[in-house]
C-alpha cells in the first residue's frame, strides 16, 4: 500500500513549478517589506521558508494575496507548512483580521495545488511520523483541512490518498476524519444559510468515507 521511498523522492523532485520570474517577484516583495537580506544565497528550502515567513508576517493584505498565489508553485514542500498555518491560526480563535486572512489564503493555496502534489505532501506528513502518538496528532491536524480539500478536489481524493499511506497511517487518519466530521455535524445548527458550503463540505466528505472506509 505504501509507495516506495525511491518513488516518493522522484515524484517530489518533479513537484515544484516555481519559475525564475516567480522568485524575482518574491524578492521584490521582500525588498518592499525591508527584509531583503542575503536572499540570493538561499537554498530552495530556505527560500520557501522565507516566503512562508513573509506570507504570515506582512502587514500588507495585497502582498499576502500575491504570495498565496505563488506558494502552490513550491510543490509538495509547501503542504506541511500550509496545513500547520491553517491549523494553528484557526485553533487560536483570534479575532485579528490578519490571522483570518492568513488561514483563508493558506486553504486557498492548498486548493490551488494539483491533487497529486497535495497527496504526496499529506502522505509524507503522516507516514513520516514513526511514534504512534505523533502520527495520531498529525492525522488530527490534517483531518479538518482534508475535509475541505476533499470537497474541493472531488470524489477520488481519499481513495487516492489511502493508496499512498501505510495501513496503520490510513486507519489513524480515518478515525480522525470521522471525529472531524462529527464535530462539523454538531456545529451545523450554528451556521446560517450564508454558510451552506460547510454543509456541502460535510456531505461530500461523508460520501467519500463511506466509499473507502474498511
Amino acid at each position: 500500500m505504501r509507495t516506495p521511498t525511491s518513488i516518493y523522492a522522484s515524484e517530489l523532485q518533479a513537484q515544484h513549478t516555481i519559475q525564475s520570474e516567480d522568485l524575482l517577484k518574491i524578492c521584490r516583495l521582500a525588498k518592499i517589506e525591508n527584509i531583503f537580506d542575503k536572499i540570493e544565497s538561499f537554498s530552495f528550502e530556505q527560500f520557501f521558508g522565507f516566503t512562508c515567513h513573509l506570507f504570515i508576517t506582512t502587514e500588507s493584505e495585497r502582498t499576502r494575496e500575491q504570495l498565496a498565489a505563488l506558494l502552490p508553485k513550491f510543490g509538495s514542500i509547501a503542504v506541511l507548512s500550509l496545513i500547520k498555518i491553517a491549523h494553528h491560526l484557526d485553533d487560536s480563535e483570534s479575532s485579528l483580521a490578519r490571522e483570518r486572512q492568513v488561514v483563508r489564503l493558506a486553504i486557498e493555496s492548498l486548493k490551488a495545488m494539483p491533487l497529486t502534489t497535495l497527496l504526496i505532501g499529506i502522505a509524507q506528513m503522516i507516514d513520516e511520523e514513526r511514534v504512534p502518538s505523533q502520527q495520531k496528532d498529525t492525522a488530527a491536524m490534517v483531518a479538518p483541512v482534508l475535509i475541505t480539500l476533499t470537497a474541493h478536489h472531488g470524489e477520488n481524493t481519499l481513495s487516492l490518498l489511502s493508496q499512498r499511506l501505510s495501513t496503520q497511517a490510513w486507519k489513524e487518519l480515518q478515525q480522525q476524519l470521522l471525529q472531524a466530521l462529527s464535530h462539523l455535524r454538531a456545529q451545523r445548527p450554528a451556521y446560517s444559510n450564508s454558510q451552506h458550503h460547510v454543509k456541502l463540505r460535510v456531505k461530500a466528505s461523508e460520501q467519500q468515507l463511506a466509499e473507502v472506509a474498511c
